[in-house]
């Protein structure tokens, strides 16, 4: 790998740009996000991917590859919660909080659950 130098400072080429960071590709397609599943789990963070079935199997998949880390449950309990199912998301919130119990975000979103489910 050959270093560049830009503005004074020397950088890697395969290095990634800080514009670049946490995007997702451009695509409408499931096989194209699901090559996104490449990225790290917390770039699958994305807005965009929280309201669909198709997010629900992207969270699916990264907890196949890791089944250790809590974000992906945390992750997919979103997408139950909007998709209304409210059976699937207190399985994921309680599957975090067996993980690891420091993890702060299953806890609000178990007491945020039975409200979603009076909005809904």
């Amino acid at each position: 790998m050959a270093a560049k130098r830009k503005r004074g400072r020397i950088t890697n080429e395969a290095t990634p740009s800080p514009s670049s960071a946490g995007k997702l590709p451009a695509t409408n397609s499931l096989q194209g996000r699901l090559r996104a599943l490449s990225l790290p789990v917390h770039q699958l963070n994305h807005p965009n991917l929280r309201t669909s079935q198709a997010s629900v199997k992207l969270y699916e998949e990264t907890i196949k590859r890791d089944s250790s880390n809590p974000r992906g449950y945390n992750n997919r309990a979103i997408p139950y919660i909007k998709l209304a199912a409210f059976l699937e998301a207190p399985k994921d919130v309680n599957k975090v909080i067996e993980v690891d119990l420091s993890f702060v975000k299953p806890y609000i979103r178990k007491e945020n659950i039975p409200l979603s489910m009076s909005e809904a």
